[in-house]
């Protein structure tokens, strides 16, 4: 018997409630596949999302991909349940491996600092080993978000002989930028492929957020104190940044990797990378970049990067976590 795919009426309810009729229900159950493929959506019920998840400029680059759109006004939101479990602290969101598709357009934002961009260029092996700074920026994040104190002050102590000598890397100013783009483009990733966290959750995950810069050398008061205080934090960056030739030779290595760098499993989905960085990051940056503007290839490509994400079961995607995760 063919499986039936989900009504909008269940999805979607309460006052207030209503559908893009442009859109398509995009299908997470198995054995059903909604109208139109290429540009299909979820059922979205912007009025019961929380406020101020993210900044003005991310709520731009969601209503470019058709993904969802930050609501104008707040409202709570004790919609909690992912599709194979409860998103309900700040753990079952930094142990979400899907998130790793943000990556690029976080390193990407990062090389558009000056300063991050100069260290980069001038003491990092990115070029060489891309997977080895993979691997230690996502023991760093686990380490800080999931690990004991004894594991977090370790990876910490790592990374700062790592930053020994290297003009700018202990620098307080370019360290607050790269946690911000580390919390930024997460969040963003999580309401492109499930939905925006609850209010209560996406105020811990905030708040854990900052220990990536205050477990190195950013001060705890320069950490913005409130979400609110953060998207304007994030408004007043953007203009700063300036892509320069360092940043984007270093972003064509990451984005075009030399042979034997990267395994071939990873070769096989950047094209799919590369759209989805594009797709992710503000215009300017894009544009500085020089990256094509692909917009159906792009809606394309974070639509099946949704559909692979939410059939996959989450014990599945927290495996990088279980793994990257030190030990201590």
């Amino acid at each position: 018997m063919r499986a039936r795919g989900p009504r909008a009426s269940r999805t979607c309810r309460g006052p207030g409630t209503r559908r893009d009729p442009r859109l398509s229900l995009l299908p997470v159950r198995r054995g059903w596949r909604g109208r139109n493929s290429l540009d299909a959506e979820i059922v979205r019920c912007r009025d019961s999302w929380p406020s101020a998840t993210l900044p003005a400029s991310f709520g731009r680059t969601t209503r470019r991909l058709g993904g969802p759109t930050p609501p104008q006004h707040g409202v709570s939101s004790s919609r909690t349940k992912s599709k194979d479990g409860v998103v309900s602290t700040a753990d079952d969101y930094l142990a979400e491996g899907s998130l790793v598709l943000g990556g690029g357009a976080a390193l990407l934002l990062q090389l558009a600092h000056p300063t991050v961009a100069r260290a980069v260029a001038g003491h990092s092996r990115f070029a060489s080993d891309p997977m080895r700074r993979l691997r230690h920026t996502l023991g760093y994040v686990y380490a800080i978000g999931l690990g004991t104190p004894e594991v977090a002050e370790a990876a910490a102590r790592a990374v700062d002989r790592a930053h020994r000598g290297i003009p700018g890397a202990v620098d307080p100013e370019p360290q607050l930028w790269v946690a911000a783009t580390l919390y930024g483009v997460g969040m963003q990733v999580h309401e492109v492929l499930f939905r925006p966290l609850p209010d209560a959750v996406a105020d811990e995950v905030y708040t854990v957020s900052g220990r990536f810069g205050t477990s190195l050398q950013v001060p705890e008061g320069m950490w913005p104190a409130t979400r609110a205080d953060f998207a304007a934090y994030w408004e007043r960056m953007l203009p700063t940044l300036a892509v320069g030739e360092e940043a984007r030779a270093v972003a064509h290595g990451i984005l075009h990797p030399a042979r034997g760098t990267v395994p071939a499993w990873v070769r096989a989905v950047l094209p799919l990378a590369r759209l989805t960085t594009a797709a992710l990051l503000p215009e300017a940056i894009r544009d500085a970049y020089g990256l094509p503007r692909r917009p159906r290839r792009e809606r394309a490509a974070l639509a099946l990067a949704r559909a692979l994400a939410r059939l996959t079961p989450r014990r599945i995607r927290r495996l990088p976590s279980r793994l990257l995760l030190p030990r201590g």
